[in-house]
């Protein structure tokens, strides 16, 4: 694969939109809320852990988001990151054989 090829394969990872990144935060926002009260109302102990437990991942994301918006990039650095980690594992499997 040329320098050209993957720069034009890599093109609409580079592309910012807002549109997705809020639509993040809207849906990561909402489940953290949802099982902030689900850890808050219910009145098991088994539903109060399942919101427990529901909290402790969903605030990573939140981190996310917010450290791409800081950061301004919207998340792209991640989808880039991650394309060229696997076209570089496809060229070091393709010099194995």
């Amino acid at each position: 694969m040329t320098r050209k090829q993957l720069r034009e394969s890599l093109a609409p990872f580079s592309k910012k939109s807002y549109c997705i990144p809020l639509a993040h935060l809207t849906l990561d926002a909402a489940f953290w809320l949802a099982s902030l009260a689900l850890a808050l109302l219910a009145e098991p102990l088994a539903a109060k852990l399942l919101g427990s437990a529901l909290i402790a991942i969903s605030t990573p994301h939140l981190f996310i988001i917010g450290y791409d918006a800081c950061h301004q990039n919207g998340g792209s650095h991640l989808r880039v990151i991650c394309t060229r980690d696997a076209i570089m594992r496809d060229r070091r499997s393709h010099l194995r054989r």
